[in-house]
């Protein structure tokens, strides 16, 4: 045991002091600390920074979400880090994919995001930008409804077409009841009244689906 203590105290004066300095990554940002050896060819005092690292104590608190770079003249300054964020264009709410040219300018996810982008989703398809919130527009909105009242309009037709397609084909075979013969009148009725309400119209009801 003995022997062993003094081949690990042998080892730790050939490696000297170490001193914690502070990793950087490619672009000059902080990425953590790392132990410099004292430099077995100069004087106490000199070390030997790992590549990459410099000469300056890690900073002393690392908030989430900024990244840190070496200040002039000591110390650390810190930007906000918005990489891992999912950010928007506030001229049709896609997602941003950073470094993407919009109208020549690029962001690149990192500092004060550029005023063509927000943080927040757009809620629907109806909205646009205010420069500060997504608000409603009232023309989209009423294109909106026009749009779903125009596919709900085609799917009651074509509903309404395939009874009376049906409805028909007993009709033609002799095949038809009273009742069903009384509802194929008034299958042809809805589908005509169907296709007489206008899209555009939010207020216009729909008719009543034969029964």
């Amino acid at each position: 045991m003995k022997e062993s203590g003094t081949n690990e105290e042998a080892i730790m004066e050939n490696i000297g002091p170490q001193k914690r300095v502070s990793q950087l990554d490619e672009m000059g940002y902080f990425i953590g600390p790392v132990m410099a050896d004292s430099s077995p060819l100069d004087e106490p005092g000199h070390y030997l920074i790992p590549g990459g690292a410099i000469d300056r104590d890690p900073p002393d608190t690392l908030e989430f979400g900024r990244l840190y770079r070496p200040a002039e003249g000591g110390g650390w300054t810190s930007v906000e880090d918005l990489r891992q964020r999912t950010l928007y264009s506030v001229n049709d709410g896609q997602p941003y994919h950073l470094g993407a040219e919009i109208n020549g300018q690029r962001y690149d996810g990192i500092g004060p995001f550029p005023e063509w982008l927000t943080l927040e989703a757009r809620p629907n398809d109806w909205s646009v930008w205010s420069g500060s919130a997504w608000i409603p527009d009232e023309s989209l909105l009423a294109a909106e409804i026009t749009s779903q009242r125009l596919e709900e309009k085609a799917e009651k037709l074509a509903y309404a077409f395939q009874q009376i397609v049906l409805l028909q084909e007993a009709q033609s075979l002799d095949m038809a009841t009273p009742e069903e013969l009384d509802l194929l009148q008034r299958w042809r009725r809805y589908r005509v009244e169907v296709s007489r309400v206008d899209p555009t119209d939010q207020k216009a009801a729909w008719p009543a689906v034969p029964g």
